[in-house]
Parts: structure tokens; sequence; C-alpha cells
């Protein structure tokens, strides 16, 4: 029984290892003047045969003028929230994405003139070998 095991064992082999490939971080921002904001999403693409490990995420509000910061603001991937700032902080990291094309965009309840909207994305791209 322990030989099966052991042939078997040794048949089975993963998907591949993962190889450190580089550092990654991305800044987006969101500024407001008057009722007009312009946001800067980012557009990434995790290229074939590697992926993205998310470590940390975030997006909050700095108030010009009184050099203040704020509540409400939230990190979207795609659609989908994946961290924010209200009464506490929440963040879903760590987050691993696979080969394709994301967007990440810093969004915030409190949208006010003079508002500028600040958002990072930490993370850690790695080679997959086979």
């Amino acid at each position: 029984m322990a030989l099966v095991l052991i042939f078997s064992a040794a048949a089975v082999s993963a998907q591949g290892n993962l190889q450190f490939n580089k550092a990654l971080l991305y800044e987006i921002s969101v500024t407001q003047v008057g009722s007009t904001y312009t946001q800067t999403d980012v557009v990434v693409t995790v290229p074939a045969n590697k992926v993205w490990k998310l470590d940390a995420t975030g997006c909050s509000t700095f108030t010009t003028g009184t050099n203040a910061i704020g509540t409400g603001g939230y990190m979207l991937l795609n659609t989908k929230v994946i961290s924010g700032y209200a009464s506490n902080t929440y963040s879903y990291t760590p987050i691993w994405l696979a080969a394709g094309t994301y967007t990440f965009s810093c969004k915030s309840n409190n949208l006010s003139a003079g508002n500028i909207y600040n958002g990072f994305i930490s993370g850690i791209e790695f080679n997959i070998v086979p």
C-alpha cells in the first residue's frame, strides 16, 4: 500500500511554481472642481504566464485648503468593491489576479468641490514556472 502511495504522489505534478518578478505600485487620482470631477482609472493587464498578488489597496479623500484626510473613499476592481474607508477601514486583500485585463477605480460617496481622491494598488508579480 505504501508503494502505491509513493508512486501516486510521484505521478501527480503541480501546475507550476511561482518566481518573483517585480513589485507593483499604481496610483489613482480623482480631482473635483465645482460640480465636475476628473477620474483617472487604472487599466492593467496581467501578462500570460504571470500572476499578480495584490497585498494592499486603498482610496481616501484629501480636502484642499484644510489638509484634512476624509472618509468615504473606496476602491473598485472592475465593478467589485475591494477596499474602503468609512467609519472603519476594510480590505479584501490579498487578491490573486490571473492573466487578463482589469480596471481599478477610486470612488467616493462624499464628492464635494475642492476634494482630491487618491488611491493606490500595491502587489507583486510572479512568473509561473512550469
